[in-house]
């Protein structure tokens, strides 16, 4: 089974995050850990870079990584695993975010061939509802994290990136938090290994632009 899932194109104004259809990261394949928080990722292509907003409903929260490219997974996080050019480079970028909005950037084909990205947060304008350092104390049902991936940054990696509508794109959603009170491993698409494993582009979904 393969997802697909539709990145609406938005307009200069006027538009809402409800415009935006949700990818509901719902799935378990591997029956590991304990019961899945419910989780979406929504993604729309606006003006010159990819707009991404994750909504996780989960309590207790930990964050225990206060610096970017730390041990993210091992909190309460949210990730988009991202190719937007499967057809020419089998490279990936894995964005993991944590409920205070620390990011982790990884590039490369695969698990083991892959590098951290040093990156500035500014370009990526990453925001979180939860304060730093206020993790413990979140007492909303919710969540909100949001950050842009510009074009101009993909095609630093990938070369010119085709956005005609219609073009096919590829990736993954995920939900995860190995220390956590409640230890899960959600996605999107399906993963059929016999260990949770994220990487593993041969299971991304397809991304359609509008």
């Amino acid at each position: 089974m393969v997802r697909t899932y539709k990145v609406v194109r938005l307009p200069r104004s006027g538009w809402s995050w409800e415009d935006v259809p949700p990818a509901s990261v719902d799935l378990n394949p591997w029956g590991a850990g304990g019961p899945l928080p419910p989780a979406e990722v929504r993604v729309a292509l606006g003006g010159e870079a990819f707009l991404v907003r994750m909504r996780a409903w989960e309590r207790p929260i930990r964050v225990a990584a206060r610096s970017h490219n730390g041990v993210v997974w091992e909190d309460s996080c949210v990730e988009f695993f991202f190719n937007p050019a499967p057809a020419a480079d089998r490279r990936y970028l894995n964005f993991e975010v944590n409920a205070e909005g620390v990011m982790l950037l990884g590039f490369g084909p695969d698990r083991h061939g892959r590098s951290l990205l040093d990156f500035d947060p500014g370009r990526f304008l990453i925001s979180a509802d939860v304060p730093p350092g206020k993790a413990a104390e979140w007492n909303k049902p919710y969540y909100t994290l949001r950050f842009d991936i510009p074009v101009a940054f993909l095609e630093e990696l990938y070369g010119p990136i085709d956005l005609k509508p219609g073009a096919v794109m590829a990736g993954n959603f995920q939900k995860c938090g190995e220390k956590t009170p409640n230890p899960h491993y959600g996605v999107w698409n399906p993963i059929l290994t016999g260990k949770p494993d994220f990487h593993q582009p041969d299971y991304f979904g397809r991304l359609i632009l509008e």
